[in-house]
């Protein structure tokens, strides 16, 4: 079998995230190209979502290992003012907290969360989808790998974590995660994250300094405006809702179609000055508003599109909103429009 780890190094060394390593793969195609080392000099950032899946099943079985390499390859010095920015953290609990809160500057799949107990800490990846088939698995274990080549980049350390625990069993040799991880490693956990001793969390990091830090923060938050800029959360959330032809949708189903988990959407939405339920109230006024004055529907009819429970609460809420109920609005409307 052809030793794929050794023909894929041009790829882990120019991809910085799971989506980039298989789109390269792809667009460098036969085995060929490999051999020629010709891996491409940039990565395209056309694309948004990840490829066909089975394009990437294929590159899975062709090299089931690759996406835990890809991810090992990735330190924070690729990461430009943002992986500056942690490394000159006071502390890794600091540096954690930069990592969570400029994650797409990172480009981190999924949100981590750092749970301390008496002598370890946990820092885990927030999965918000079934980890069901090999791609999730793949794009889990890139992140698991990147993570912990971040972690030891962050304390100077060549290998901090005591133990990767995945929610899966193993792909391929299990004396291969060990070794490509370099620490123990569990399958089947209840979920994907690292063990680490506690005592490290509030040590100071070897290249702590604070107006490095403080610097790079600055920057980091200009780059966070322009991606929220580009990727607006409200007006996402209200396009979906006046999409929706059978019903409202919940915040888990717009998670779901933003492929983020609703505690991300919800911080989103936080950091944008609302919440989806007074998003989902405001959608609701503007249509009711405008379905009683331009149709002929009754209130039941309306009351059930706008996914109220029953029509007696949606005439409360229109009275709330018009100071009339919706027969009343109607008719006042219809009055006018004579007049």
């Amino acid at each position: 079998m052809t030793d794929w780890t050794r023909h894929l190094e041009p790829v882990y060394r120019a991809a910085s995230s799971y989506f980039e390593c298989t789109q390269l793969l792809k667009d460098l195609g036969d085995e060929a190209c490999f051999e020629r080392g010709k891996a491409g000099d940039s990565i395209s950032t056309r694309h948004a979502k990840l490829g066909s899946r089975t394009d990437d099943q294929s590159i899975i079985r062709q090299d089931p290992k690759f996406a835990l390499i890809a991810g090992r390859k990735h330190h924070l010095s690729a990461f430009g003012l943002t992986g500056y920015a942690i490394l000159s953290s006071a502390s890794l609990s600091d540096a954690l907290k930069i990592l969570a809160n400029y994650r797409p500057l990172l480009n981190m799949e999924y949100d981590v969360e750092l749970c301390e107990e008496a002598y370890n800490a946990f820092i885990t990846l927030d999965v918000w989808k079934p980890v069901i088939d090999d791609v999730t698995r793949s794009q889990i274990e890139f992140e698991i790998g990147k993570l912990v080549t971040l972690l030891s980049d962050m304390v100077g350390a060549e290998q901090p974590v005591l133990e990767v625990q995945f929610s899966f069993p193993p792909r391929f040799s299990e004396s291969d995660y060990r070794l490509i991880l370099r620490s123990q490693v569990t399958f089947n956990a209840p979920c994907n994250r690292l063990r680490i001793h506690r005592e490290l969390v509030d040590a100071a990091l070897p290249q702590a300094y604070a107006l490095t830090s403080r610097t790079c923060l600055l920057a980091c938050d200009r780059a966070m405006k322009e991606v929220r800029g580009k990727s607006d959360a409200v007006s996402f959330v209200k396009g979906i809702l006046k999409q929706s032809k059978e019903g409202l949708p919940s915040l888990d189903d717009i998670a779901s179609v933003m492929c983020i988990s609703s505690r991300s959407l919800r911080r989103r939405l936080d950091a944008q000055g609302t919440t989806y339920k007074r998003i989902l109230d405001g959608f609701r006024e503007e249509a009711a508003i405008s379905y009683v004055a331009n149709t002929q529907l009754t209130a039941e009819a309306i009351s059930e599109l706008l996914g109220y429970s029953d029509a007696a609460n949606f005439r409360h809420a229109f009275k709330r909103w018009t100071g009339h109920p919706p027969r009343e609005y109607r008719l006042q409307l219809a009055c006018n429009t004579k007049s």
